[in-house]
């Protein structure tokens, strides 16, 4: 084979002939799977057009935000659809409810996103100021739009950055709720400075053990001694939809595609101060 090969190389013209024939096949091949791509890209499309003739209104049909009304089909860094179905991380809602019978002074959302729960607790709680941080600009800009077309900028403030310093500035004398979902930050932010000044605040922290399994147990020690700590276990995405049954025509392509929330099980802290 090597011979043969030498031969080739050697002989330009029959070299120049199949290299010619490799390129004209590798180009082929290259437009095989853009062509692969667009059909799947297509039918995916058509797929979402269905989701989105049943959403057209954009607006929240269930859940704590029932009624509020997103500005366009986009979500940042998550699914869409569920929120629009309103049965987005769910698991969290009984905890939820519980914790919005309380008349926040301050509610401080960390990862706030396109603002789900920035502008959701905003409209549940006029009274209460909201402060929305996230480092993606385009997100925050999303969320700002979301507060305007659903009244609750008023009593919402939009910052990037949340640092430890920013929360321990922060006064939470009065009885406040913090969201935190900074994808593995949290052990960096939740310093025992910042758990000082929070002595007084109800929290709801996404774990990202995914990153780093030191999250967890960083978490728990740190609130152990001020705070009661529950911890909340995400739903398989298929069985969750199934038991809502909300959209019943739902196939399990269209949850694969549109519906899941994340590729693993992913947990809460609820901290309630003792």
């Amino acid at each position: 084979m090597r011979k043969i090969i030498r031969k080739l190389v050697e002989n330009k013209m029959i070299w120049k002939i199949l290299n010619f024939f490799y390129r004209v096949f590798y180009r082929f091949q290259f437009e095989k799977e853009l062509i692969q791509i667009e059909i799947k890209q297509k039918a995916m499309f058509e797929k979402e057009a269905v989701l989105k003739k049943k959403f057209s209104n954009l607006t929240v049909a269930d859940g704590p935000f029932k009624g509020m009304i997103y500005p366009d089909f986009i979500a940042y860094g998550s699914a869409m659809y569920p929120k629009l179905l309103g049965c987005y991380e769910s698991e969290l809602n009984p905890s939820l409810e519980s914790l919005l019978k309380t008349d926040y002074h301050s509610i401080v959302d960390i990862g706030c996103a396109e603002g789900y729960y920035a502008v959701g607790v905003a409209m549940r709680q006029p009274n209460a100021m909201v402060y929305a941080y996230d480092i993606d600009v385009k997100a925050m800009e999303a969320c700002e739009k979301m507060a305007k077309l659903n009244k609750a900028e008023k009593n919402m403030r939009f910052g990037t950055f949340c640092s430890p310093e920013t929360l321990i500035g922060m006064d939470f004398e009065k009885k406040s709720l913090i969201f935190s979902d900074c994808e593995g930050y949290e052990m960096d932010l939740f310093t025992p400075d910042v758990v000082k000044n929070l002595k007084n605040c109800d929290l709801i922290i996404e774990l990202h053990d995914l990153y780093t399994e030191k999250i967890s147990p960083s978490i728990i020690n740190a609130f152990s001694a001020s705070h009661q700590i529950k911890l909340v276990y995400s739903e398989n995405t298929f069985i969750k939809m199934r038991a809502l049954n909300l959209i019943g025509d739902l196939t399990d392509d269209q949850i694969l595609n549109f519906f899941v929330e994340r590729n693993g099980i992913m947990r809460w802290a609820i901290i309630t101060p003792k």
